[in-house]
């Protein structure tokens, strides 16, 4: 596989504290995978996406992205360009007084020619749905919308990685789902994700789960095999996703679904299958 990102025995601690943040982790994220991180509040989550992009640099070990390690100055700008960050809060990426300039401001960073930038800015608008909030002012955007113009802002610099820094967590659950749908088809495009997430609904739809406590990683592997280990959930304080649950307490109900369904709508269908079949 083609690692876009390796951590190697990476250790971080904060300059005000005497615990690890991140202590002697390793693992490495494949091009266009689906990778949530998971875990309590102060188990390292955030650390490591700040260590993805260069914003903070290990305290031992090394962070690589495509190869370039982070704790190089000289890297620090590719390394930036290529791995892009969505904060939980969208208004702290905004900088200008409508839509359409704050997304120009990082392709002027980069001396974009303007007819190019312009045509890159419709583009990426479009396929984040947002072509119709370009003239508006971002701080009048709902939460959703908001949060679309940040991820169209990052996206228009074409990063080969997403980090999605609890970008979801300030949203209502209409909003929640407007941004997990840009990220399915982000991934679709071949993008990298990283989900750095409370959100089980959200770390559902991943390829894969990181599962942290304490600033080490206690499991790794697909969300199925994470949200059917009790004993896992238990020791993380995670709970299983709603349409999890709901497939368990059918097949409780002896109802016989023939597989564990990744979405709402397959399990509706597959109930609809089951009902025209009695």
């Amino acid at each position: 596989m083609d690692e876009l990102i390796i951590f190697e025995n990476v250790t971080y601690r904060y300059l005000e504290s005497d615990v690890e943040a991140v202590s002697d982790i390793q693992f490495s994220v494949p091009k266009s995978q689906w990778l949530s991180i998971v875990g309590r509040n102060g188990s390292g989550k955030s650390t490591i996406g700040k260590l993805m992009n260069g914003l903070v640099q290990p305290s031992s070990g090394t962070v690589y992205v495509r190869s370039l390690p982070t704790n190089k100055e000289s890297n620090l700008r590719e390394i930036r360009l290529r791995v892009g960050m969505v904060f939980q809060n969208p208004e702290h990426q905004f900088v200008a007084t409508n839509v359409r300039d704050d997304i120009a401001f990082g392709l002027e960073n980069q001396g974009v020619q303007r007819e190019e930038m312009l045509k890159q800015i419709d583009f990426y608008a479009e396929l984040i749905g947002i072509k119709d909030l370009l003239d508006r002012e971002p701080h009048r955007l709902s939460g959703g919308q908001k949060q679309r113009v940040a991820i169209c802002g990052v996206l228009v610099l074409e990063p080969d990685v997403l980090v999605f820094d609890e970008s979801t967590s300030m949203l209502d659950p209409s909003g929640r789902k407007e941004v997990r749908k840009i990220m399915e088809l982000l991934k679709s495009r071949g993008i990298t994700i990283i989900s750095i997430t409370h959100d089980m609904e959200e770390a559902w739809q991943a390829d894969r789960l990181l599962v942290l406590e304490r600033g080490q990683i206690i499991a790794d592997n697909k969300p199925i095999d994470i949200f059917n280990n009790q004993d896992l959930l238990q020791r993380a304080g995670l709970q299983i996703p709603f349409v999890l649950a709901v497939q368990k307490k059918l097949i409780e109900q002896g109802i016989p679904l023939s597989a564990t369904h990744e979405s709402e709508d397959d399990v509706l269908e597959e109930l609809w299958t089951l009902h025209s079949q009695t």
